[in-house]
Order: structure tokens, then C-alpha cells, then sequence
């Protein structure tokens, strides 16, 4: 029993000594050597900084070139073509004669017009003169009575004495100065009324010649109208008579010529409803029409109404075709730029969508933390982060093969 309690007592000194030598030697390690990165989730991955970068997305689409504008020309009066003086393919420019017509019969209205103006003028020219006359019998009869007045007064002082006077002109002088003077009146009223009368006729010879003169500015419009002209700078892009055919205005209107405007084209492409608040006017575009040329440009209009069969939206964009070099039609690869320039930025891989919205894993003083950010630009590779970081903040990537 003794030798038992002996062994016992010999193992506890020889254990119990070695065991504290190993918990100070693991204590004393942990301390030396503190940890400087955060103990990792589960899953292999690595932590990345937040940075400042210039984010670039391209969004791709295929348009269609178009014409600024394009017009079926026609006529506005009805005619025979006389001759065509342009063919497809043709510069034209603004004025510019394109296609004339017989003007047989719209020189015959002209010279119609212009005698039947010759002699309106003729007759009022006439009733002018008889206007000068009436008015100058007017005048003539107002001093005639004016005399008759006179001579009456003077007539009537002599005949009109007071009672027991004798008058001092016989009653056939007074009476002959009465006459005259009723008959001044009678001829100045006649006078008047030939004048009324004669005004009546000027005003309307006056009326008759301004009517004559709009018939002539009318033919004369016509017969300007038998030659087409240009509505604009152009290229024809479609002939569609030949010297010899009719031409019908009106309803039912022949056109003659097809021309367009191609020195602005119009590109236009449609882009998913997704795009819509991230495109608008000034947003740039990079285009290339193969074989033919590349540029850039920026989108001038974003079309209000959405395509309900394919939830897409229609942008245009205008591109200078001074040198005529492109034509309305082509096909054009087209690359919406968005740019974010200057923002904070994470690797895409990096965000997680959650119920609430984005959020990724952050280093909190070494504890690896979820938390809520707000996203604004996403390209394939990385993601502008406008709240919940700041830069020099590290976030975790899962997956990736690197610090774990």
C-alpha cells in the first residue's frame, strides 16, 4: 500500500510541472504575435480595399441610319411634265429647279389676267376724271349759291320796308332774286348728288382693279409653280416621273420626286426598359458602321413612350454626314458608355443581394461584418459604391484564392 501511495505522489510532481511549462509557452505565443487580419468566414476567399476608380459600362445595341428628313415632292398645280432635270443620286440645293412643266396654258392666264388688270385701271382712271369734274360743279354751284344769297339779302332789305314806307325795288326784281337763288340751291344739291354718285362708281372700279390684280398675282403664282424646285439642300432619292406624264394636284397629288436631308443623320437603336434611368440626353455613345467608319457621340433625345410589345425605350442620336460619306439605312453597332468618374469602388464580386438590397462583408476591427451599401454604377468586374463605405475599408471576396 505505502509503495502505491509512493508511485502517486511521484507521477503528480512529474506531470503537473510539465503541464504549466506547456500552457506558458502557448500564452506567451498567443501574446507575441497578435493577429492583423480578421479571422475570415468559413468559405475560401480574400479581403480587398475600397478604392477610387473611373467605372466604364457599355451597353450594346444595333441601329439603323436615318435620314433628318425626307420629302415626296409633288405639285401645286396640274400640268404636263415638261422636264426632269434631276435623277437619283443627284445634289440638289435649296431653290434649285427640279422638274418643269408645260406653261402653255398658265402664260395664256397671265396675259389674260394682266389685260383684264390694264383695262380696270383704264375705267378707273376715267372715273377718276369724272370725280374731278363732279367735284369741281360742286364747287361752282356753292358759289353760285352763295352769290344767289347775297343778292337775295340785298333784295329782301329793299322789298322789306316798314309800314308806310314805299319799297325801293319793284316785287319782280325781289321775286326774280328768290328764283335764283332756289335754283342755286337746286343745282348745288344736283351737283352733289352727280358727285355721290360718281365716288360710288370710283370705289367700285377701285374694288373691280384690286380683283383684277389678285386674278393676275394668282396666275402668276401658277405659272411660277410649273417649275419644282428644291425645299431644301438634299440628294434625290427617288425619281418618279418622266418628261411627257401628268400631273395632278389636289387630293389625289402625283409626286414627282423623293429627296433627302442627309447632311445630320439620325441614329436610332432601342435599349432595355432596365436602361431607362441611367440614359439621357448627353449620354455618350461610341458607334461603328462596319467597314465604313467609327465614332462617338451623345444621344440628343430619349423617346417618351415605352414599346409595349418589347418593354424597350428608342434613343437617338445625331451624327454630322457633311461629307455625305454615310447613307440613310446602314446598320450600326452602338455602345452606350456610362461612366462614373472618380467613385468609390468594390469588385462585383464582393456584394450580395439580400430582401433589404446590396450589402457586403466588411473588416470591423477585425470581425468580419455585413453591412448595408448603396450601389449606383454595376459593370461585369465591378460596382460603384455611393454609401456605406468609405475608402480603405476592406471587404471580403468568396471564392477567391488568395489571403484567407
Amino acid at each position: 500500500m505505502r509503495l502505491k501511495y509512493r508511485n502517486r505522489q511521484y507521477l503528480v510532481w512529474i506531470v503537473f510541472p510539465l503541464l504549466l511549462f506547456l500552457l506558458l509557452g502557448c500564452s506567451q505565443e498567443s501574446e507575441s504575435s497578435p493577429r492583423e487580419t480578421p479571422a475570415p468566414p468559413q468559405e475560401q476567399g480574400e479581403w480587398v480595399p475600397v478604392q477610387r476608380k473611373t467605372l466604364r459600362h457599355f451597353i450594346p445595341a444595333v441601329g439603323t441610319l436615318q435620314a433628318r428628313q425626307i420629302t415626296q415632292i409633288g405639285s401645286q398645280v396640274s400640268g404636263r411634265v415638261q422636264e426632269v432635270l434631276v435623277d437619283v443620286g443627284d445634289i440638289v440645293h435649296k431653290g434649285q429647279v427640279l422638274v418643269r412643266l408645260d406653261p402653255t396654258f398658265f402664260q395664256i392666264e397671265v396675259a389674260q389676267r394682266k389685260a383684264d388688270v390694264a383695262a380696270a385701271r383704264a375705267h378707273l382712271d376715267a372715273i377718276k376724271q369724272s370725280v374731278k369734274t363732279a367735284q369741281a360743279d360742286v364747287k361752282r354751284a356753292q358759289v353760285a349759291l352763295e352769290d344767289a344769297a347775297l343778292q337775295l339779302a340785298r333784295m329782301k332789305e329793299l322789298w322789306e320796308r316798314p309800314a308806310g314806307e314805299k319799297p325801293y325795288v319793284q316785287k319782280q326784281q325781289y321775286d326774280q332774286a328768290v328764283f335764283k337763288h332756289q335754283q342755286a340751291m337746286a343745282n348745288l344739291e344736283a351737283a352733289q348728288a352727280r358727285l355721290q354718285e360718281v365716288q360710288a362708281r370710283w370705289q367700285e372700279a377701285s374694288f373691280r382693279l384690286q380683283q383684277a390684280q389678285s386674278a393676275l398675282r394668282y396666275a402668276e403664282e401658277r405659272l411660277r409653280e410649273t417649275e419644282i424646285r428644291a425645299p431644301y439642300d438634299a440628294v434625290v432619292s427617288k425619281r418618279l416621273v418622266d418628261p411627257g406624264e401628268p400631273v395632278v394636284s389636289g387630293a389625289m397629288v402625283t409626286h414627282l420626286l423623293e429627296v433627302q436631308d442627309i447632311r445630320v443623320l439620325e441614329l436610332e437603336f432601342s435599349l432595355p426598359q432596365e436602361f431607362l434611368a441611367q440614359v439621357q440626353p448627353g449620354t455618350p455613345v461610341m458607334f461603328r458602321i462596319e467597314g465604313i467608319e467609327e465614332g462617338r457621340g451623345k444621344i440628343d433625345t430619349v423617346f417618351p413612350a415605352l414599346d409595349e410589345t418589347t418593354r424597350s425605350f428608342r434613343c437617338r442620336v445625331l451624327i454630322d454626314n457633311a461629307d455625305r460619306r454615310l447613307r440613310p439605312g446602314l446598320l450600326v453597332q452602338v455602345q452606350v458608355v456610362q461612366e462614373a468618374t472618380d467613385v468609390l469602388a468594390v469588385p462585383r464580386q464582393a456584394l450580395s443581394q439580400t430582401a433589404s438590397g446590396w450589402q457586403v462583408v466588411v473588416d470591423e476591427d477585425g470581425t468580419p461584418t455585413p453591412r448595408r451599401v448603396e450601389v449606383g454604377l454595376l459593370t461585369q468586374e465591378e460596382a460603384e459604391i455611393r454609401e456605406g463605405l468609405q475608402e480603405g475599408e476592406r471587404v471580403w471576396i468568396a471564392g477567391s484564392r488568395g489571403e484567407g
